[in-house]
């Protein structure tokens, strides 16, 4: 029998049915069989909200509601069941799915959210605080726009970046950049101590990214559409500051020019459900 989009083969249920304790979860695709909405749109025209269901995406009704006008994610349901919403407070900081009238989506009709390289970002850190960068799983879906003009970089994915304390002046909490793009055309993670911790060459494919640190795995490593680029040694700290989807923080020099569809985050090591995580992600998006 032929397993549906979203559902994991071992599993009668969605992903996250099949694979519990995540910390946040957040797609424009169902993930749970628990929830019903996906996310809460805002136009532009009048900045009226609407929730939608991941069907109502793309069987018309989103483009009902942004007909004529742009439609933007205002708010990603956390459908990992722990109520972790993640919300941008302001309108063209919100990540559009309708631009003018047209929807957003990838080559096989799937939606995404379109950033636009300048102030889209939905931060994550009042969402998701305080993570131990030594026992984390993050699984992304999403491309880069571009491998050229990245500036000081653009940033899809990211929980934690380091500041320095304003009373002491000592740098605290740890990076999990999962990815970045810096010049020259380089996929980037950074992790820990480091904002460059390791690099490939990029494109502007859509790929999953995955990352995944812990004593069960044994070490960090960051995957691409399930291969791994490298295993390096674990750090330890706590992610803080201002983190999220498309950027570092609101300083726009670090605004990903790209799309996303998917995030899944685990407080967790999550390397003994990897490949069926994986398998679940690559084979609805057909990557």
């Amino acid at each position: 029998m032929a397993i549906l989009p979203g559902v994991v083969a071992s599993s009668p249920g969605y992903l996250l049915d099949g694979i519990t304790g995540a910390y946040g979860a957040y797609s424009l695709r169902q993930l749970s069989g628990s929830i019903s909405n996906v996310c809460q749109c805002i136009r532009d025209s009048d900045s009226a909200t609407q929730d939608f269901t991941a069907a109502q995406l793309t069987d018309g009704t989103l483009a009902s509601f942004g007909s004529g006008t742009h439609a933007r994610v205002k708010t990603l349901y956390d459908q990992s069941g722990n109520n972790n919403d993640a919300t941008q407070s302001t309108l063209l900081s919100c990540p559009s799915v309708v631009i003018s009238g047209t929807a957003q989506v990838d080559a096989t009709g799937l939606p995404w959210m379109n950033f636009d390289g300048t102030n889209d970002f939905i931060p994550l850190q009042d969402a998701l605080p305080n993570i131990d960068i030594g026992n984390l799983s993050s699984f992304v879906v999403g491309k880069f726009d571009n491998t050229a003009g990245l500036g000081s970089g653009e940033y899809m994915f990211t929980l934690g970046t380091p500041y320095a304390d304003s009373g002491t002046g000592t740098t605290i909490h740890k990076r999990w950049y999962a990815p970045a793009a810096l010049n020259p055309a380089k996929f980037n993670w950074g992790y820990g101590n480091d904002y460059d911790h390791h690099q490939e060459s990029m494109d502007t494919n859509q790929h999953l990214f995955t990352t995944i640190a812990g004593t069960t795995q044994g070490n960090w490593q960051p995957f691409v559409d399930g291969t791994s680029q490298t295993s390096k040694t674990l750090q330890t700290g706590d992610s803080g500051y201002i983190y999220g989807l498309g950027g570092i923080n609101n300083n726009n020099a670090y605004a990903l020019n790209g799309k996303i569809q998917e995030a899944i985050i685990f407080d967790s090591d999550q390397s003994a459900n990897r490949t069926a995580i994986e398998s679940n992600i690559m084979g609805y998006y057909n990557l």
